[in-house]
């Protein structure tokens, strides 16, 4: 049990090692394995959330190495809610990818397993270049996870996605050097410690790699202005990847609040952020919400609404308020399944109309209409935030939080507009696709189309089992939200309540005690 914190990361870690060094096992085996991988992270995951739902925080050492000397992983309960959301994430991505998107490249269970592992880290740490360690394994893996299907528009992504967080991992070393170079320390709790009592000279320094820092963690939230990658990224994607890449902008929202919130003992970081972070949410939120509009098929709208989600996220975040940042971790939890299920339920679109794909035109009748289109209306209803869905939960949570709030007019205003405009372009699209009738010029068109390879329901239903069992998965994990949100969100606001006084994990980290080795 003492080595419980460490699990998530050395699990997924070890076995996408031994997934590449037994590369040549048939590929029945290393789907098996890596199952059984994300079920065993899962199991460790609910362990680590009895152990730490009574507010207690769970400090390791690795290698013996005291803090702040040596690499400490610290798990509370936003640790685990965002360990418990990523592997869940991670196993709909691994059922999605057992129809075949799998068999297109090697060791793509090897490489999720190691995106697992970079996950995990990055929930963990509590060291500033530890996370930056993360960041690169999460990064690496997905760059070979995005490319593994091959074709032009992949390749083009990737290297718009490659370049830019190269520049943000050259500014993150910067911004981890400036802190350094005036505190002596990268563990957040001993930084924590040492920002009040910098010297007037030191302060400036010291902002200006905080600025740094929030700048690299707007690149990986998808904040404005530094969101232009993510469109295309999420649209070249395969399916599976696609809706595992809805957590990624949630590692850079978590590493916001994290940080930001244990150095709040230093008056001076939250002005600074502050000052930034609400405006830029809110510019965040009404470009993706005319990118929702804007969308011409399916995957670009979800590509989109992972863009919405962020600015209202980050909008949220910038009160810098227990009841708001509670609010915007029941949104974060939603918006992940939400965003996932729409990239998966745009992937059976794709498949069942055939050369038209996801666009939102009028194509061919579809296969499985009813059932593609109750998927569709519930994926839709929970992304639109429609009652009475997680979704309306989650919003009806963050305006309620903010009405008494200085500028909390504008959450309200921005938000409910969004969520207007999202309405109708969601609308349009399942018109579009699923309902509006086929005149007689449609019907022609129809018939010179070249057919499906599986052109009957049941050969199509298996053809996208997998990526059908990973949608109404994280539909019942929305429906579970939405369910049991009073307790979750009674969870969720003690987790904002300890963020807002981390004395409690500052003192954790800093007194973990070493491992005793028994004779």
């Amino acid at each position: 049990m003492m080595h419980l914190p460490a699990l998530p990361i050395l699990i997924p870690l070890l076995t996408g090692g031994l997934l590449i060094v037994l590369g040549k096992l048939p590929l029945a085996v290393h789907r098996l394995v890596a199952g059984l991988t994300v079920l065993a992270v899962l199991v460790v995951v609910l362990a680590l959330a009895s152990a730490t739902v009574d507010g207690t925080v769970l400090a390791y050492v690795a290698g013996n190495w005291l803090s702040p000397f040596g690499i400490v992983l610290a798990v509370d309960r936003l640790t685990v809610v965002m360990l418990l959301v990523a592997t869940l994430a991670v196993l709909a991505c691994l059922s999605s990818a057992t129809d075949g998107e799998d068999t297109r490249a090697p060791h793509f269970h090897a490489l999720l397993c190691l995106q697992l592992a970079g996950l995990s880290g990055a929930f963990l740490t509590v060291d500033l270049f530890n996370l930056f360690v993360f960041f690169e394994l999460l990064l690496i893996s997905s760059y070979a996870l995005l490319l593994h299907a091959g074709g032009g528009d992949r390749v083009t992504a990737t290297t718009h996605y490659l370049v830019v967080n190269l520049v943000g991992s050259a500014l993150f070393l910067i911004a981890v050097a400036m802190l350094y170079g005036v505190t002596g320390t990268l563990n957040l709790a001993d930084l924590a410690r040492r920002l009040p009592q910098l010297a007037a000279t030191d302060l400036p320094l010291a902002e200006s790699g905080l600025l740094l820092l929030l700048v690299v963690f707007g690149i990986k939230a998808a904040m404005a202005p530094l969101y232009f990658w993510l469109p295309g990224t999420y649209h070249a994607a395969s399916t599976p990847v696609a809706a595992l890449f809805a957590v990624f902008t949630k590692v850079g929202i978590y590493c916001i609040v994290r940080v930001f919130n244990t150095l709040s003992d230093t008056p001076e970081v939250l002005t600074v952020v502050a000052r930034y972070l609400l405006p830029l949410g809110l510019i965040t939120l009404v470009l993706g919400a005319i990118g929702v509009l804007a969308a011409r098929d399916l995957r670009a709208m979800a590509a989109s609404l992972i863009i919405v989600s962020s600015g209202t996220m980050l909008a949220s975040l910038g009160f810098f308020a227990s009841e708001t940042t509670a609010a915007a971790l029941y949104y974060l939890v939603h918006s992940t399944f939400a965003g996932a299920t729409f990239f998966l339920v745009a992937g059976l679109v794709r498949l069942a109309r055939g050369e038209h794909e996801d666009a939102l035109n009028i194509g061919t009748p579809l296969l499985r209409a009813g059932f593609l289109g109750a998927m569709f209306f519930a994926s839709a209803m929970t992304s639109a935030g429609l009652p009475p869905t997680s979704g309306f939960i989650a919003k009806l949570g963050l305006l309620a939080s903010s009405a008494d709030l200085a500028a909390g007019f504008w959450l309200w205003a921005v938000v409910l507009a969004g969520s207007l405009v999202a309405l109708v372009a969601i609308a349009r699209a399942g018109s579009l696709i699923f309902w509006r009738p086929l005149t007689a010029d449609h019907l022609q068109l129809a018939s010179l189309t070249p057919p499906l390879r599986n052109t009957t329901p049941i050969a199509t239903l298996r053809a996208s089992r997998g990526t059908t069992t990973a949608a109404v998965f994280l539909l019942v994990c929305g429906a579970t939200l939405t369910i049991m949100a009073a307790p979750v969100q009674r969870y969720l606001t003690a987790a904002a309540t300890a963020l807002a006084s981390p004395g409690a994990y500052i003192d954790a980290v800093l007194s973990a005690p070493r491992v005793e080795r028994r004779p």
